[in-house]
């Protein structure tokens, strides 16, 4: 990718950012979930307009796994709470306005007022912002039913 359209193609268009995110987090993900059965994520349902519609358990028909989002209805004050209560290691970016943290060159400092993931892909909308990896390509929002007692963990 980077011989053919350069060091910076991502900034030119989403197709060609998708593509570093496929490479650089996709691919790398996909061999990692080969032989797993449940990923747990950190997703929470505030974080972009993209992720409104989570549910706490998801079958993604991408990676092939049961998705579980325990942290789905945390708001981030929530999170930042729960870390300062129970003295849990943070990134400490966090504390210089990196509160959705990515790729060095996608990501910046978010400003006074913007969302938690105007620092994500800045030069995007906000209806856009997905690297994929919590992208179902093939059936997305596919909310699970089932009694907890089938989940065997």
């Amino acid at each position: 990718m980077i011989k053919k359209k350069g060091i910076y193609s991502f900034y030119q268009s989403i197709e060609n950012r998708k593509e570093c995110c496929n490479i650089r987090k996709v691919h790398p993900l996909t061999g990692a979930l080969q032989n797993i059965d449940l990923w747990i994520t950190g997703l929470r349902s505030e974080q972009s307009v993209t992720r409104v519609d989570l549910h706490l358990l998801e079958k993604n028909e991408t990676f092939n796994v049961i998705k579980f989002n325990p942290l789905k209805d945390w708001t981030y004050n929530d999170v930042l709470s729960y870390i300062k209560e129970n003295n849990i290691p943070y990134n400490e970016l966090h504390d210089k306005g990196f509160l959705s943290i990515g790729c060095a060159p996608c990501t910046r400092a978010v400003k006074e007022g913007e969302d938690i993931r105007a620092g994500r892909w800045w030069w995007e909308s906000k209806d856009k912002k997905e690297c994929g990896l919590h992208v179902d390509l093939k059936f997305e929002n596919k909310h699970l039913k089932f009694d907890t007692k089938e989940l065997k963990l």
